[in-house]
Protein backbone atom coordinates (compact mmCIF):
# COMPACT_ATOMS: atom_id res chain seq x y z
CA UNK A 1 0.00 0.00 0.00
CA UNK A 2 1.66 3.22 -1.21
CA UNK A 3 -0.14 5.33 1.38
CA UNK A 4 1.15 3.25 4.28
CA UNK A 5 4.63 3.09 2.73
CA UNK A 6 4.75 6.88 2.44
CA UNK A 7 3.74 7.35 6.07
CA UNK A 8 6.12 4.59 7.11
CA UNK A 9 9.07 6.32 5.41
CA UNK A 10 8.30 9.63 7.12
CA UNK A 11 7.97 8.00 10.51
CA UNK A 12 11.13 5.96 10.07
CA UNK A 13 13.28 9.04 9.58
CA UNK A 14 11.68 10.65 12.63
CA UNK A 15 11.77 7.94 15.30
CA UNK A 16 14.46 5.48 14.23
CA UNK A 17 17.04 7.60 16.01
CA UNK A 18 15.16 7.47 19.33
CA UNK A 19 16.77 4.75 21.43
CA UNK A 20 13.62 3.38 23.06
CA UNK A 21 11.23 0.80 21.59
CA UNK A 22 8.52 2.47 19.51
CA UNK A 23 5.68 0.92 17.54
CA UNK A 24 2.99 2.73 15.58
CA UNK A 25 -0.25 1.03 14.63
CA UNK A 26 -3.32 2.05 12.65
CA UNK A 27 -6.22 2.46 15.08
CA UNK A 28 -8.93 1.18 12.75
CA UNK A 29 -7.28 -2.18 11.99
CA UNK A 30 -4.49 -2.44 14.62
CA UNK A 31 -2.11 -3.02 11.73
CA UNK A 32 1.52 -2.25 12.54
CA UNK A 33 2.73 0.43 10.14
CA UNK A 34 6.09 1.06 11.79
CA UNK A 35 8.38 -0.26 14.52
CA UNK A 36 11.95 0.84 15.09
CA UNK A 37 14.92 -1.48 15.59
CA UNK A 38 14.77 -0.98 19.36
CA UNK A 39 11.28 -2.43 19.36
CA UNK A 40 12.60 -5.44 17.43
CA UNK A 41 15.27 -5.84 20.12
CA UNK A 42 12.55 -5.61 22.77
CA UNK A 43 10.67 -8.41 21.02
CA UNK A 44 13.75 -10.64 20.87
CA UNK A 45 14.88 -9.91 24.43
CA UNK A 46 11.45 -10.87 25.74
CA UNK A 47 11.30 -14.14 23.81
CA UNK A 48 8.54 -12.99 21.48
CA UNK A 49 8.50 -14.27 17.91
CA UNK A 50 9.01 -11.27 15.64
CA UNK A 51 7.97 -13.10 12.48
CA UNK A 52 4.61 -13.94 14.07
CA UNK A 53 4.18 -10.57 15.74
CA UNK A 54 0.57 -9.47 16.04
CA UNK A 55 0.03 -5.91 17.25
CA UNK A 56 -3.49 -6.54 18.58
CA UNK A 57 -2.28 -9.54 20.60
CA UNK A 58 0.63 -7.43 21.83
CA UNK A 59 -1.78 -4.78 23.13
CA UNK A 60 -4.06 -7.36 24.74
CA UNK A 61 -1.55 -9.87 26.15
CA UNK A 62 1.58 -7.82 26.89
CA UNK A 63 0.18 -4.37 27.65
CA UNK A 64 -3.05 -5.85 29.07
CA UNK A 65 -5.21 -3.28 27.30
CA UNK A 66 -8.52 -3.99 25.63
CA UNK A 67 -8.13 -2.33 22.19
CA UNK A 68 -11.80 -1.34 22.31
CA UNK A 69 -11.88 0.24 25.76
CA UNK A 70 -11.94 3.96 26.49
CA UNK A 71 -8.23 4.04 27.17
CA UNK A 72 -7.57 4.00 23.43
CA UNK A 73 -10.82 5.54 22.25
CA UNK A 74 -10.74 9.09 23.61
CA UNK A 75 -12.22 11.52 21.14
CA UNK A 76 -9.82 14.22 20.01
CA UNK A 77 -9.66 16.95 17.45
CA UNK A 78 -7.61 16.47 14.30
CA UNK A 79 -3.88 16.82 15.06
CA UNK A 80 -4.65 17.05 18.78
CA UNK A 81 -2.46 14.56 20.64
CA UNK A 82 -3.79 12.52 23.56
CA UNK A 83 -1.22 10.81 25.79
CA UNK A 84 -1.85 8.05 28.33
CA UNK A 85 0.64 6.26 30.57
CA UNK A 86 0.60 2.72 31.89
CA UNK A 87 3.03 0.56 33.86
CA UNK A 88 3.57 -3.10 33.04
CA UNK A 89 5.51 -5.99 34.56
CA UNK A 90 6.80 -8.45 32.01
CA UNK A 91 9.32 -11.28 32.50
CA UNK A 92 10.61 -9.81 35.79
CA UNK A 93 11.08 -6.38 34.26
CA UNK A 94 9.17 -3.15 34.70
CA UNK A 95 8.23 -0.83 31.86
CA UNK A 96 6.59 2.57 31.51
CA UNK A 97 4.49 2.73 28.35
CA UNK A 98 3.36 6.02 26.84
CA UNK A 99 0.44 5.73 24.43
CA UNK A 100 -0.05 8.68 22.10
CA UNK A 101 -3.04 9.06 19.79
CA UNK A 102 -2.21 11.09 16.69
CA UNK A 103 -3.23 11.49 13.04
CA UNK A 104 -1.39 11.00 9.77
CA UNK A 105 -3.10 11.71 6.47
CA UNK A 106 -6.40 11.87 8.40
CA UNK A 107 -5.80 8.31 9.61
CA UNK A 108 -5.89 7.75 13.36
CA UNK A 109 -2.71 6.19 14.72
CA UNK A 110 -1.57 4.89 18.11
CA UNK A 111 2.06 5.38 19.05
CA UNK A 112 3.51 3.20 21.81
CA UNK A 113 6.78 4.24 23.49
CA UNK A 114 8.20 1.61 25.86
CA UNK A 115 10.81 2.49 28.47
CA UNK A 116 12.58 -0.07 30.67
CA UNK A 117 12.47 1.32 34.23
CA UNK A 118 13.51 -1.87 36.03
CA UNK A 119 16.71 -0.41 37.50
CA UNK A 120 14.96 2.82 38.45
CA UNK A 121 12.17 0.87 40.17
CA UNK A 122 14.67 -1.22 42.12
CA UNK A 123 16.49 1.89 43.35
CA UNK A 124 13.19 3.59 44.20
CA UNK A 125 12.11 0.53 46.20
CA UNK A 126 15.43 0.50 48.07
CA UNK A 127 15.04 4.20 48.82
CA UNK A 128 11.47 3.71 50.08
CA UNK A 129 12.57 0.88 52.38
CA UNK A 130 15.50 2.93 53.64
CA UNK A 131 13.25 5.94 54.32
CA UNK A 132 10.73 3.70 56.10
CA UNK A 133 13.43 2.22 58.35
CA UNK A 134 14.76 5.71 59.06
CA UNK A 135 11.31 7.10 59.92
CA UNK A 136 10.56 4.07 62.10
CA UNK A 137 13.80 4.69 63.97
CA UNK A 138 12.99 8.39 64.38
CA UNK A 139 9.53 7.56 65.73
CA UNK A 140 10.83 5.35 68.55
CA UNK A 141 13.35 7.92 69.81
CA UNK A 142 12.45 9.81 72.98
CA UNK A 143 13.46 13.16 71.43
CA UNK A 144 11.53 15.20 68.90
CA UNK A 145 13.05 15.15 65.41
CA UNK A 146 12.39 17.76 62.72
CA UNK A 147 14.00 17.88 59.27
CA UNK A 148 13.29 21.19 57.56
CA UNK A 149 14.82 23.80 55.27
CA UNK A 150 13.85 26.88 57.23
CA UNK A 151 10.58 27.21 55.36
CA UNK A 152 9.01 23.79 54.90
CA UNK A 153 9.19 20.68 57.08
CA UNK A 154 9.96 17.46 55.18
CA UNK A 155 9.80 15.18 58.22
CA UNK A 156 8.63 15.40 61.84
CA UNK A 157 8.33 12.44 64.20
CA UNK A 158 5.40 11.93 66.54
CA UNK A 159 7.37 13.05 69.62
CA UNK A 160 7.99 16.46 68.02
CA UNK A 161 4.34 16.71 66.99
CA UNK A 162 3.23 15.99 70.54
CA UNK A 163 5.69 18.50 72.01
CA UNK A 164 4.47 21.22 69.66
CA UNK A 165 0.80 20.24 69.97
CA UNK A 166 0.53 19.76 66.20
CA UNK A 167 -1.89 17.24 64.69
CA UNK A 168 -0.65 17.06 61.10
CA UNK A 169 2.56 15.76 59.53
CA UNK A 170 2.17 18.51 56.92
CA UNK A 171 3.94 21.43 58.52
CA UNK A 172 5.97 24.59 57.93
CA UNK A 173 8.43 26.54 60.06
CA UNK A 174 5.78 29.23 60.50
CA UNK A 175 3.44 26.70 62.14
CA UNK A 176 6.27 25.75 64.49
CA UNK A 177 6.87 29.41 65.36
CA UNK A 178 3.19 29.77 66.28
CA UNK A 179 3.71 27.07 68.93
CA UNK A 180 6.66 28.93 70.46
CA UNK A 181 6.15 31.49 73.25
CA UNK A 182 6.69 35.09 72.16
CA UNK A 183 9.71 35.30 74.49
CA UNK A 184 11.53 32.66 72.36
CA UNK A 185 10.27 33.39 68.83
CA UNK A 186 13.10 35.79 67.89
CA UNK A 187 15.76 33.37 69.12
CA UNK A 188 14.29 30.56 67.00
CA UNK A 189 14.16 32.80 63.92
CA UNK A 190 17.75 33.98 64.48
CA UNK A 191 19.05 30.41 64.79
CA UNK A 192 17.30 29.20 61.64
CA UNK A 193 18.46 32.27 59.70
CA UNK A 194 22.08 31.64 60.74
CA UNK A 195 21.89 27.99 59.65
CA UNK A 196 20.18 28.76 56.32
CA UNK A 197 22.81 31.35 55.44
CA UNK A 198 25.84 29.24 56.46
CA UNK A 199 26.73 31.60 59.33
CA UNK A 200 27.06 28.58 61.60
CA UNK A 201 26.75 24.79 61.43
CA UNK A 202 25.03 24.32 64.80
CA UNK A 203 22.74 26.33 67.05
CA UNK A 204 21.55 25.39 70.54
CA UNK A 205 18.96 27.18 72.65
CA UNK A 206 16.27 26.70 75.25
CA UNK A 207 12.86 27.60 73.93
CA UNK A 208 9.69 28.18 75.87
CA UNK A 209 6.67 26.80 74.07
CA UNK A 210 3.25 28.42 73.87
CA UNK A 211 1.76 25.94 76.36
CA UNK A 212 4.51 26.53 78.92
CA UNK A 213 6.86 23.58 78.35
CA UNK A 214 10.58 24.25 77.94
CA UNK A 215 12.63 22.40 75.32
CA UNK A 216 16.31 22.12 74.56
CA UNK A 217 16.42 22.82 70.80
CA UNK A 218 19.58 21.78 68.93
CA UNK A 219 19.80 22.40 65.19
CA UNK A 220 22.54 21.53 62.70
CA UNK A 221 22.86 21.52 58.92
CA UNK A 222 22.97 18.35 56.84
CA UNK A 223 22.86 17.42 53.17
CA UNK A 224 19.87 15.35 52.12
CA UNK A 225 19.36 14.35 48.47
CA UNK A 226 21.87 17.05 47.42
CA UNK A 227 19.88 19.72 49.25
CA UNK A 228 20.96 21.59 52.37
CA UNK A 229 18.54 20.86 55.20
CA UNK A 230 18.35 21.52 58.93
CA UNK A 231 18.11 18.72 61.48
CA UNK A 232 16.54 19.87 64.74
CA UNK A 233 16.37 17.73 67.90
CA UNK A 234 13.98 18.71 70.70
CA UNK A 235 14.27 17.50 74.31
CA UNK A 236 11.67 18.39 76.92
CA UNK A 237 13.61 19.75 79.90
CA UNK A 238 10.67 21.31 81.77
CA UNK A 239 11.01 19.13 84.90
CA UNK A 240 14.77 19.68 84.96
CA UNK A 241 14.31 23.48 84.79
CA UNK A 242 11.63 23.37 87.50
CA UNK A 243 13.92 21.36 89.79
CA UNK A 244 16.83 23.71 89.08
CA UNK A 245 14.73 26.76 89.90
CA UNK A 246 13.58 25.19 93.20
CA UNK A 247 17.21 24.45 94.07
CA UNK A 248 18.13 28.07 93.45
CA UNK A 249 15.21 29.24 95.62
CA UNK A 250 16.29 26.92 98.43
CA UNK A 251 19.82 28.30 98.25
CA UNK A 252 18.48 31.82 98.72
CA UNK A 253 16.33 30.68 101.67
CA UNK A 254 19.00 28.77 103.61
CA UNK A 255 22.13 30.60 102.68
Amino acid sequence: NENIKSVNDKLASLVEVIDIPIIIIKKSTYECIFKNRYFDQFILENNLQSEKFNSEEFIRNILHIDPDDDFLCNDGNLNDQKRNFIKIDFLNKKYDVAVVKDYYNEEEMLIFEIKDVTDISIEEEKLKKSELRYKTLMDILSDGIIIHDGTNVSYMNKIAMDMLKLNSYTCTDEKIIKQIDKSSKDEFRHNIFALKNDLTVEERSQLKLEHGRIVDFVSTTLSLNNKQMILSIMSDITEYEVALNKLEENKKTYF
